[in-house]
């Protein structure tokens, strides 16, 4: 009895969670035929609710090679953390300071800055800094949202909020009949990869930083809670200039 009693345990345990168990178990101490099982019966609970609760996610910061900080899960590595200065700008001024991530399952952080042209309004629209910035070398770009914040602080500059979906290729894009883009590689076609973005610009010092957390779309619902935690962490080193002073 006792020996069917535990298998028929383990088994709802493992089929059916904490209530299986809890069906087989419920009588308690109190039934003396389940006596010398009970205290089996909730060890295996006991463990099983260990087991099946999440670990809580631990976070740490960028070293201080960057004007900046910015906080990330504990899974993330660090592949590139760099002053600027030292990389050779791409002929935008493309700079690309840190790329951190989980490179096992592609969950990618980076941050990029670009010189802001002289001239450049103190207001930049959404629209333009999506144009600019962020769109690009995809098959299709499809926005969710595009906003602009102004702080109250007016010696703090605009912050832009983005988020995105793209169809993106490892190959060539070409353009087909109809205006279709599609994926190349010499004469065969490749698959292409959809993925998600967050993403925060922030204009500091003469440049605006692009802050880009990016997922395959498959593993956003996973992904999504670290990376509100971590662009909602990146903070610059010194208070952002006014727009019209960018």
């Amino acid at each position: 009895m006792a020996g069917l009693r535990r298998r028929e345990l383990m088994k709802r345990v493992l089929v059916g969670g904490l209530a299986g168990a809890a069906a087989v178990a419920g009588a308690g101490p109190r039934d003396s035929a389940l006596a010398d099982v009970w205290p089996s019966a909730y060890d295996v609970i006991l463990v099983a609710s260990k087991t099946l609760a999440p670990a809580p996610v631990k976070y740490r910061e960028t070293k201080n090679a960057t004007p900046f900080t910015i906080t990330y899960p504990d899974r993330f590595v660090e592949a590139l953390n760099r002053k600027p200065g030292t990389e050779v700008a791409k002929d935008d001024g493309e700079e690309t300071l840190a790329l951190i991530g989980d490179f096992k399952t592609f969950d990618t952080v980076s941050v990029l800055r670009y010189p802001i042209a002289p001239g450049t309004p103190g207001t930049v629209s959404a629209e333009e800094i999506s144009e600019k910035l962020i769109i690009g070398g995809n098959i299709t770009t499809e926005f969710l949202r595009k906003e602009m914040e102004t702080p109250a602080d007016p010696s703090q500059g605009n912050k832009y909020h983005f988020e995105y979906v793209t169809e993106q290729c490892r190959g060539e894009v070409v353009e087909g009949l109809g205006g279709r883009r599609e994926c190349f590689r010499g004469e065969n076609v490749l698959p292409t990869i959809t993925r998600h973005h967050y993403v925060n610009v922030e204009a500091f010092k003469g440049h605006f930083y692009v802050v880009t957390a990016s997922a395959a779309q498959t593993r956003w619902a996973e992904a999504k809670s670290d990376f509100e935690q971590v662009l909602s962490s990146f903070k610059l080193s010194e208070p952002p200039a006014p727009s019209g002073e960018a």
